[in-house]
């Protein structure tokens, strides 16, 4: 018998896989939470599928990865959810404004036939590494919360809606293609060393994780780097600093 409700859900199950599959060769976001504040690395590759980072608001900041003219559209109504938010709060949250955007994600999912192609997260410093927050928002409205660090970028197969995503076998991960083996790689780094530093009782620092990603990655020519810092710029309000070459080089050494 015709159900319309399974039908839209396998549709919709197409348009995830058809987003996986365009993002497998997007590069990658890693964004960690340190002792200067939260670093927030990605790849400079000049390819069709490009990656940003942008200050939202004070202690808030996005990191995005996706086909160009998504993030234009997607760039715009994040700035217009946040702008709203601040006129009726005085300092809005992370998890106030993942919940509007969700909303907003979640329609454009359903209301669209043709797929929007990015991932999104959003990142609020707080006081100290253990109060630092990140939100992963996908294409469909779905969130993530995550602890400690996160990367944005692919190494689960694409899961049905309201289910949790299962990660790569390794028979698949051998099949994949160079950037999901190296997010893996990062990824794998990025658990042992917060486990060995909260085990010491030491605080990551922005210079370590330049460190593992460029070794995974290559050196830092290939690398842009941003610091949401705990404190604000001298002279400033804002939080967010971008790294230069220079500085990167400096902090691999």
């Amino acid at each position: 018998m015709f159900n319309p409700y399974e039908v839209r859900l396998d549709f919709g199950d197409r348009k995830r896989k058809f987003i996986t599959d365009r993002l497998a060769a997007a590069g990658f976001v890693v964004l960690a939470s340190c002792k200067e504040g939260i670093v927030i690395v990605t790849t400079n590759n000049k390819i069709e599928l490009r990656k940003k980072t942008f200050e939202i608001h004070y202690k808030m900041a996005g990191a995005r990865i996706g086909e160009i003219n998504a993030l234009n559209k997607l760039g715009e109504l994040i700035m217009n959810a946040a702008d709203g938010l601040h006129m009726n709060e005085a300092l809005p949250d992370v998890n106030a404004l993942a919940k509007v955007l969700s909303n907003y994600f979640s329609e454009l999912f359903n209301g669209n036939p043709q797929p929007i192609i990015f991932k999104f997260m959003l990142a609020e410093v707080g006081p100290s590494p253990d109060k630092d927050v990140f939100v992963e928002l996908k294409c469909d409205g779905f969130v993530n919360n995550y602890k400690q660090y996160c990367v944005l970028g692919d190494t689960y197969k694409e899961s049905p809606a309201g289910k949790q995503a299962e990660p790569l076998s390794a028979e698949e991960l051998k099949a994949a293609n160079d950037n999901t083996k190296m997010i893996v790689k990062i990824k794998e780094g990025l658990k042992e060393m917060f486990a060995a530093r909260t085990a010491s009782g030491e605080l990551v620092e922005v210079k370590d994780i330049l460190r593992l990603v460029c070794g995974v990655w290559g050196e830092g020519p290939k690398i842009e780097a941003v610091v949401l810092s705990r404190e604000p710029v001298e002279g400033d309000e804002r939080h967010l600093v971008r790294l230069s070459k220079e500085e990167i080089q400096e902090k691999i050494k």
